[in-house]
């Protein structure tokens, strides 16, 4: 099994012949912060987005049962969320597409968002290699307001 893409956007969308949309791929995103205040670390915004990972499959991989893993690690390389397994099953079409839906976007702090997934067997075994996508989180000062 082979990684043919990981994003993340703001929302995925699959119509009923199991097209897939992404919408908004997700770059970076800016806050802005009150000058002079200390934005807690643990900040996080409520806005919904997905990570979404295509793979390439073997056709001896059709039917058998894998898991999808997604970590999602803060800026200085702490945890802020390992999401549930999600088990798949690749089918003829050689290709696995799956996705999460995530509430609460993090950005207490600045720097890369590192989104890593990889897929594992039945047993707990990394089949694949882990890939990684990143977020950048820029805080912007927000004007400081002048009397007339």
């Amino acid at each position: 099994m082979k990684n043919v893409c990981l994003l993340c956007c703001e929302k995925v969308i699959t119509d009923a012949n199991g097209q897939t949309s992404l919408i908004g791929i997700i770059q970076g995103i800016k806050i802005s912060v009150v000058p002079q205040s200390e934005t807690p670390a643990n900040a996080v915004v409520p806005n919904q987005w997905a990570v979404f990972a295509v793979w390439q499959t073997d056709a001896n991989e059709a039917g058998k049962e894998f898991v999808q893993m997604f970590h999602i690690l803060w800026p200085n390389g702490s945890e802020f969320i390992k999401t549930p397994p999600l088990k798949f099953k690749p089918l003829h079409m050689r290709r696995a597409i799956n996705y999460i839906p995530l509430h609460g976007m993090p950005v207490g702090q600045k720097g890369d968002l590192i989104v890593r997934s990889w897929v594992e067997d039945g047993a707990g075994i990394v089949m694949t290699e882990i890939i990684e996508y990143k977020i950048l989180v820029e805080h912007e000062p927000l004007p400081v307001p002048t009397s007339a």
